[in-house]
């Protein structure tokens, strides 16, 4: 146990920050203290720290670029990323533009599109089970939403389908996205 210096209240080791310098190795002040102590001076020099802030984004614009690149890729910059774009994608704007790909998406693809309503129709027309009744055709192990155009797209080939999970039919596209542009 620890005291803190600031509030005089024993706290267990970690309460405390790391300080290599202090004989035990940790900060005499504990960590609810500094948080209080850091927000105070915030509050009191926020213009200051907003100009300071300013001017290092715009010194160091690529170094920060490549650190928020860095962090997307994590796993936990993924999960921020998708809960930005779920949270644009609710608004006025986003669904404007979501509505702007989708129509130049269609008139792109007309055959991929006539194969998609083919196929919703044999399923409302019970001719189809829905993909749900099934799992991935991967071995992922997970139940399928979607059916994947495994032949392709034209007329002949329109019921040739098999079910996929969401996360593996995005992933064959854009394998068969890479594959198509030689990369």
């Amino acid at each position: 146990m620890k005291i803190c210096t600031k509030c005089g209240e024993e706290k267990a080791p970690g309460e405390f920050h790391k300080d290599a310098v202090r004989k035990d190795g940790l900060r005499g002040t504990c960590k609810a203290c500094v948080s209080i102590t850091s927000v105070a001076y915030s509050n009191r020099n926020k213009e200051a720290l907003s100009v300071k802030n300013a001017k290092y984004r715009a010194e160091n614009r690529e170094e920060l670029a490549k650190k928020r690149l860095a962090l997307d890729r994590t796993p936990a910059g993924k999960a921020r990323k998708a809960r930005e774009n779920k949270k644009y994608q609710a608004t006025e704007g986003g669904k404007a533009v979501r509505n702007k790909a989708v129509a130049r998406w269609t008139e792109k693809n007309p055959e991929e599109v006539k194969a998609r309503q083919m196929v919703q129709s044999a399923v409302r027309a019970k001719r189809m089970p829905p993909a749900s009744f099934f799992f991935c055709n991967t071995d992922c192990g997970e139940m399928a939403l979607d059916y994947h155009h495994f032949m392709g797209t034209d007329e002949k080939n329109w019921y040739d389908v098999v079910p996929l999970c969401r996360k593996c039919h995005k992933a064959e596209h854009r394998r068969l996205d890479t594959t198509s542009r030689g990369g």
